[in-house]
């Protein structure tokens, strides 16, 4: 039942046998100004978007030094617009992988019909991959609001791994306060529950349920679920967001606990993250000031860089597969 065990398990998949590095992804969702403003129930222009022109070139550039590559969900209807399909073909051109973050990032995934949901991932599939110029392999869920329905209609078109499950009990609380705390009104989605804190943290198979307390086995097929990483033991939150809020004592204890777990890291980005600074009333994290922003993220990457072989997503979960 409890998670702990499956946070101590340590496998040697986790390993890069050439370095002894632990293997890990760097994700970065590109939701932009007007996902934001959506998500607390306003209206506007998708087309002119300062998050997307200022974010990417700056991300790109840290990945560059650092010598990563990454993984970025871009939402179709982005990549239908001109200014930002030249911004994403940037992305491809460093050698980045894109995956698919629906069509209209809609709140409350889970909710839509069996048609709504396939028609949201093909027409995201078809507006990205003309883009990358490469089969889309990788999907994450605005919200974390997957199930087990949208699992089965990845595997069956074919999707190599899913990152939508972020398993952590503290994130549903959090996001309730996050909208007491908003001046504006939050719209409500059916994302993550407080039961997925018993999720693996590690990449497994989801099979009957949304979740299992098995891990990948040797044999299994179709989808892998990489999730997006919480603190092993204590399952706090660990993305960008959350470091913002903690500092970069927060991310610490989250780095420390990831390499003595020896868990494979899903670090998750957003595009606001290296945005240019935007004053707006939507929730008090958006309004850090970007020097801070970019001083912190820039940090974290030094020490997930130290640590960690970091690949695309889709090359870590095929690394994966490989090692079985």
């Amino acid at each position: 039942m409890t998670s702990v065990a499956e946070d101590l398990k340590v496998k040697d998949l986790t390993k890069n046998p050439r370095n002894m590095k632990l293997k890990g992804t760097v994700q970065v969702d590109l939701d932009g100004f007007w996902t934001i403003a959506n998500y607390y129930g306003l209206k506007t222009d998708s087309n002119k978007d300062i998050i997307y022109e200022t974010a990417i070139p700056r991300f790109l550039k840290m990945f560059e030094e650092k010598g990563i590559k990454a993984t970025f969900f871009v939402i179709g209807k982005d990549a239908l617009i001109k200014e930002k399909k030249e911004l994403l073909k940037n992305i491809v051109n460093d050698g980045h992988e894109l995956a698919n973050h629906t069509m209209n990032h809609i709140f409350g995934l889970s909710k839509l019909s069996p048609e709504n949901k396939i028609k949201e991932l093909e027409d995201a599939e078809q507006a990205i991959s003309e883009i990358s110029h490469h089969k889309i392999v990788g999907f994450k869920a605005p919200g974390y609001d997957i199930d087990r329905e949208m699992l089965n209609i990845l595997t069956q078109k074919g999707y190599l791994y899913d990152s939508s499950m972020l398993p952590s009990s503290i994130y549903p609380v959090t996001q309730i306060i996050n909208g007491l705390l908003s001046n504006t009104k939050k719209i409500r989605t059916h994302g993550p529950k407080v039961s997925w804190g018993f999720a693996p943290n590690r990449p497994y198979s989801p099979q009957k349920r949304i979740w299992t307390g098995k891990s990948w086995k040797k044999g299994s097929s179709g989808l892998l679920e990489i999730p997006c990483s919480a603190m092993p033991l204590i399952r706090f939150p660990y993305h960008s967001s959350y470091a913002f809020i903690g500092g970069l004592n927060y991310f610490n204890l989250g780095h420390t606990l990831m390499k003595k777990t020896k868990t494979p890291l899903n670090y998750s980005f957003h595009a606001i993250d290296l945005a240019d600074n935007i004053q707006t009333k939507f929730s008090p994290i958006q309004n850090l000031n970007f020097d801070r922003r970019f001083n912190l993220c820039n940090k974290i990457m030094n020490k997930i860089t130290k640590d960690y072989d970091i690949s695309t997503t889709a090359e870590l979960a095929e690394d994966i597969k490989k090692r079985l």
